[in-house]
């Protein structure tokens, strides 16, 4: 028997990290003596990423014990809580056999080493900013993680799905020349929602084939491990513009972001919207406006005189990118590539251009 807090947040933490309801043997949280004293290991597994809390009890820990997550969730709170044999707060649940159970895949050896800490609020944000632009593509695999590399600055974060590009630097401290690894984008519940309850930095330590995330939450020590994919991302560099003659700002990206929902409401069999060039002054409205003739939203960009009038982008996309800017964007054309690149303090986005026929 034995006592222990924060219950509810771990498996809020552990259900993010469910890919499948559909499995039963995936759907269990175990419990297991720690090696650390008066603490107890608490842990999941989806096959892809293990989940490890080593939270502090009172009382005696079994060698094993595993329930339902469903079980758990239904009566966890935060508060003190007893664990005693199959009952939970003294509510008898299901006792899972052990044996049928998968076991955890990924462990720290003698090859793994620390190679980076970042602040988890800089983590969350360079996350944020990147994962929503991976793949989705499974056969695309290195197109489906998030690639992080050293930077001068800290760490580059960089996520692309083969129409849109986007790419952010943050601080941070490394501990490794040339570093470089993949984060499957699957992780990114699990790590944003590790960021939140987080009281330290995160540590990233890379093994050979696994990525661990470490820190310390209010409720114990955190470890988070993922499969890292192998490979590396294309070479995206040539085709963001450093400088370009001709450049805009979005001097309001919440006012258009609301402009583009608006219009698309009433027109939801449209997915892309024209930029024409107009006078700097009209630009600044950023008012978008509906042309049936050649069935396409319009965008007025400011005084572009060669940009190429089929030059459209996705609505989608380029909403996607919208909601989440948070002031003055500076707007790139590359008529050459046919890319749209808008860059935000440390934050580059691209966006491929939508052919249009007249």
């Amino acid at each position: 028997m034995f006592q222990i807090t924060g219950l509810k947040s771990i498996i809020a933490l552990v259900k993010a990290n469910r890919i499948s309801k559909s499995h039963e043997i995936l759907e269990t949280v175990t419990f297991s003596k720690s090696k650390v004293d008066s603490s107890v290991d608490i842990w999941f597994t989806n096959l892809r990423q293990d989940l490890t809390i080593t939270v502090p009890v009172v009382g005696e820990v079994p060698e094993r014990l595993s329930f339902k997550i469903s079980d758990l969730a239904a009566i966890a709170t935060d508060d003190a809580i007893e664990i005693d044999g199959n009952a939970v707060d003294g509510n008898p649940l299901f006792l899972l056999n052990n044996e049928d159970l998968p076991i955890k895949f990924a462990e720290v050896s003698i090859n793994s080493r620390l190679v980076a800490s970042i602040e988890t609020k800089a983590f969350k944000q360079a996350l944020k900013l990147t994962t929503p632009f991976a793949s989705s593509d499974e056969t695309k695999q290195i197109l489906t993680t998030i690639q992080v590399a050293q930077h001068e600055l800290g760490l580059r974060f960089s996520s692309t799905d083969g129409h849109r590009l986007s790419d952010y630097v943050e601080s941070a401290k490394t501990y490794e020349d040339n570093l470089r690894f993949n984060i499957p984008r699957d992780c990114f519940k699990t790590l944003d929602k590790l960021c939140a309850i987080a009281t330290s930095a995160i540590n990233i330590v890379l093994d050979k084939e696994f990525v661990f995330f470490d820190c310390l939450t209010k409720y114990g020590f955190v470890r988070y491990a993922s499969r890292t994919e192998e490979g590396r991302y294309p070479d995206f560099d040539s085709l963001i513009p450093a400088s370009c003659e001709y450049s805009l700002t979005f001097w309001n990206a919440k006012k258009l972001t609301a402009e583009l929902t608006t219009v698309q409401k009433l027109q939801k069999d449209c997915g892309v919207v024209r930029l024409v060039p107009v006078g700097r002054e009209l630009a600044k409205s950023n008012k978008v406006t509906y042309n049936a003739e050649f069935k396409t939203f319009i965008l007025p960009i400011g005084d572009m005189p060669e940009l190429n009038l089929g030059f459209a982008l996705s609505i989608k996309y380029l909403a996607d990118f919208l909601k989440l800017c948070t002031g003055d964007v500076k707007v790139i054309f590359d008529d050459k590539f046919g890319t749209v690149t808008a860059k935000l303090g440390n934050w580059t986005h691209l966006l491929m251009r939508v052919q249009v026929r007249d």
